[in-house]
């Protein structure tokens, strides 16, 4: 901001030299006692004070007399504005809420939609929003419709969140109990569909965000920034958010008057997908926005099967987040692992030097294996060996195909794994010809951005940097991009547009590695 106020501290120590001079004896020339115990002490104290709770609340007036984000040290975007002040400009200059016709802040929402199948006793009643917790018990479903249990002893039901926001979001699998069950209904029941569309309250980043876009981009009847606005504050035909993360927007795509949309939610590789549900949807609502002699069409990300990549990082660790043990002798191969358990068994006997050494030494050396399906490594400290068996302190997730490599880790793994995914899921879809000019984004996988957002990764506890340094970076050993069954190489992966009949392609991350410089 423009204005800079000084610290009460800086306050009192002008004040402790004006009293000092002011008051200095005329014939000695000695300056007066200030310690705390003084008068003139305590004097600059409580002047320091009021002066000092005038000049926060006009620090807090200057950050709030415009609305704006800045990037902090840490490269983490932040706002000066307080909560009150977002809230009032979102009013002030008709931000769009969660609901049509008013303005401010988005509000938090309950998940949705799940699906599962209780049991009981036939002639059972269950009535409407009966609730139920999950296995924690700080999460609250309802039932949606009530029933009568049929005489097979079983019914499909809906269930929707009560408490709101992305914590309800339960995955299938979730066991959920009755709060209440009356007398011949099972006091559990498993979700067999996912709870979704759950969302937290905006915060005040993103509020900040969308303040500035409506003030760089006025409402102007069905521009580019007008259509992205409508998209990601897009509802369902009953009033809830669709939860569309962000839309990009192609003007002229399919013909004069046309402007397509490819709308993305939040989460990693296809899950980025909304889906034809949610599609239409959003296509009925613009529908509703546009104007007569326009066309909008929404179109879904295209992913090119046989494209999914794989990016190896080679690294420098700083020295408290190093890996913890070495497989300078051998990669170490996995034979088999079941899902729940805490036994990998690899085609090791006996386990690398390095690694029992570790193990022997009681330091529980982590490892890292990439599962089919999940982009960042699974990691786990190992406790104990026997032959060519590991015990894992983790359970594995699931179940093992054989023959993925175990891979050292260390404390710098995960950070810079999810730092990778992260920027690799920030990627937009191809602009090729079409894209909007004012809304820039990424649409490439780059070589030199992996390897910054990998040397900017933080501990997600402490904000340390994990990183020294990635040599090699460019010359395709350092940093690599496996495309498909390709071979790695140390080259840009580029996405196009190319097929009018589909939407523009996005990238999928199907696996990271991180690896240990030599």
């Amino acid at each position: 901001m423009a204005a800079t106020f000084p610290t009460e501290a800086e306050v009192f120590e002008a004040a402790i030299g004006y009293f000092q001079v002011a008051h200095r004896d005329p014939i000695t020339g000695l300056a007066p006692p200030v310690g705390p115990n003084d008068f003139l002490g305590q004097q600059a104290r409580a002047l320091a004070g009021l002066i000092g709770e005038i000049l926060t609340a006009a620090q807090g007036a200057d950050y709030d007399a415009v609305p704006g984000t800045y990037t902090d040290e840490l490269g983490v975007t932040r706002t000066r504005n307080s909560t009150k002040a977002l809230d009032d400009w979102a009013y002030v200059l008709g931000v769009p809420s969660s609901t049509e016709g008013t303005y401010g802040r988005l509000a938090a929402q309950a998940a949705r939609n799940g699906g599962a199948t209780a049991y009981g006793t036939g002639g059972t009643i269950v009535a409407t929003g009966a609730q139920l917790t999950d296995p924690s018990g700080t999460i609250v479903v309802k039932l949606r419709t009530g029933f009568t249990m049929p005489g097979g002893g079983s019914q499909a039901i809906i269930i929707d969140a009560v408490t709101t926001g992305v914590a309800g979001n339960l995955p299938a699998g979730t066991v959920l109990r009755w709060s209440s069950p009356p007398p011949g209904l099972t006091a559990t029941v498993t979700l067999t569909t996912a709870l979704s569309d759950g969302f937290d309250v905006e915060t005040d980043v993103a509020l900040a965000l969308r303040i500035v876009r409506r003030l760089q981009s006025p409402p102007k009847g069905g521009t580019a920034a007008d259509i992205r606005e409508w998209a990601e504050t897009a509802e369902d035909g009953s009033g809830l958010l669709l939860g569309i993360a962000r839309a990009y927007i192609y003007p002229l795509r399919d013909g004069v008057g046309s402007v397509d949309v490819v709308a993305l939610l939040g989460g990693s590789g296809q899950a980025r997908d909304p889906g034809a549900t949610k599609a239409a949807q959003l296509q009925t609502w613009l529908d509703s926005k546009r104007i007569a002699t326009d066309t909008i069409r929404v179109v879904r990300p295209r992913f090119v099967s046989g494209e999914e990549l794989t990016i190896a990082i080679q690294i420098h660790p700083s020295a408290d987040y190093d890996f913890e043990w070495s497989d300078a002798a051998g990669a170490t191969l996995v034979v088999s692992g079941t899902s729940g358990s805490t036994t990998l068994v690899t085609n090791q006997n006996p386990q690398r030097e390095s690694l029992r050494t570790a193990i022997d030494n009681g330091n529980k050396p982590r490892i890292a294996i990439n599962i089919a399906g999940t982009p960042t490594p699974f990691v786990s400290r190992v406790t104990a060996y026997s032959g060519a068996n590991l015990t894992l302190e983790t359970a594995l997730p699931a179940t093992l195909a054989g023959g993925e490599t175990v891979w050292p880790a260390g404390g710098v793994t995960t950070p810079v794994a999810s730092a990778i995914l992260a920027y690799v899921n920030g990627c937009g879809p191809a602009r090729g010809s079409y894209a909007d000019e004012l809304d820039p984004w990424e649409d490439n996988v780059s070589i030199g951005r992996i390897a910054e957002v990998a040397l900017s990764a933080r501990d997600s506890t402490s904000g340390d940097r994990v990183c020294v340094w990635s040599p090699d970076v460019g010359v395709g050993t350092g940093c690599t991009i496996k495309i498909g069954s390709g071979s790695a190489a140390g080259d840009d992966f580029f996405l196009y547009d190319n097929i009018p009949a589909q939407g523009p392609q996005l990238a999928e991350c199907s696996a990271i590695i991180v690896k240990r410089a030599s």
